[in-house]
């Protein structure tokens, strides 16, 4: 996937100290096709967007059928990083389950949008989830809130698997993510991406209120590399993108890769904070890196 990117070399510069030379994506979302999908096309792409960086990749399946679990699995063992297998009760059994957890390496199950958790999680999948320590990639928003109390019934109910929540959380207003994720605040196994996040007051509420190693870089695959961004307008989170956007005398304002703002999201918020450099070597790498380790070890 060859990607034209006119102001590359100025987000290098004004970037280029920020983000260290390890990075590691977690869950990059993938699938055998189609060809924007397929990790063969995104790994150059992202890595030419984040100025060359040799971008590291845990691989999560973009969807629960077995040719992408398979392909999944093939990637994961090329990269020597646990993947995560896309996962719907009723397209596998327990005992498919465990062989796919346990010896294969794989680090856990990743769960698309889903109204009810409670159906898309079923008791007998979440019990050997927790018996193996494994990961469970959730890609809900929490602001609702029957969805963010499903959320700590499970971390409390299943206390050894551990809960990765994309985008933040994916919070529909300012005031939302304000209150809602300090009461995560204390929920130890529940962890939050950044992919795809473009509003560095979202990404402030997220670094105030969670601990450091519980935050970790995703660049959200292949809507990275798209153009846009989200704005607040009125306390709201809403989509601004080239095709809907116009100024006042109907022109185009200019725009740029998702990857860019939410990289420029990110500093800003760390720098409003104080971050320290540590911890941002450690946002962009080995959060990640430790997570996966926790979550791989047997029981």
């Amino acid at each position: 996937m060859g990607i034209e990117i006119d102001d590359r070399d100025w987000y290098a510069r004004l970037f280029g100290r920020f983000v260290p030379p390890d990075v590691f994506d977690f869950a990059r979302r993938v699938a055998p096709a189609p060809e924007a999908n397929t990790a063969e096309s995104l790994r150059p792409a992202l890595s030419q967007a984040l100025f060359n960086r040799p971008i590291h990749a845990q691989y999560a399946a973009a969807d629960a059928d077995p040719a992408t679990n398979e392909y999944v699995e093939r990637l994961s063992s090329q990269a020597g990083v646990p993947g995560l297998m896309g996962f719907a009760p009723d397209r596998i059994t327990p005992e498919a389950l465990e062989a796919a957890l346990a010896p294969k390496r794989f680090a856990g199950i990743v769960l698309d949008s889903s109204e009810d958790l409670t159906a898309a999680l079923p008791e007998w999948a979440m019990q050997l989830v927790d018996r193996l320590g494994r990961l469970v990639v959730l890609d809900i928003s929490l602001s609702d809130e029957n969805a963010a109390w499903q959320v700590a019934e499970l971390c409390m109910q299943y206390p050894h698997a551990k809960f990765v929540v994309e985008s933040a959380g994916k919070y529909q207003t300012l005031t939302d993510a304000s209150q809602g994720l300090f009461q995560f605040k204390d929920v130890l196994n529940l962890f939050f991406t950044t992919a795809c996040v473009t509003e560095w007051q979202m990404l402030e509420n997220l670094f105030a209120a969670i601990e450091p190693h519980r935050i970790l870089f995703a660049t959200g695959g292949a809507r990275a590399l798209e153009l846009g961004k989200s704005v607040i307008i009125n306390d709201y989170v809403v989509e601004a993108t080239p095709q809907y956007t116009k100024d006042a005398d109907g022109d185009t304002p200019p725009f740029t890769l998702r990857l860019y703002e939410q990289i420029w999201a990110i500093r800003t918020a760390m720098e409003r904070l104080g971050t320290n450099r540590d911890h941002i070597l450690d946002f962009f790498n080995d959060n990640a890196r430790q997570l996966l380790n926790v979550a791989t070890r047997k029981s």
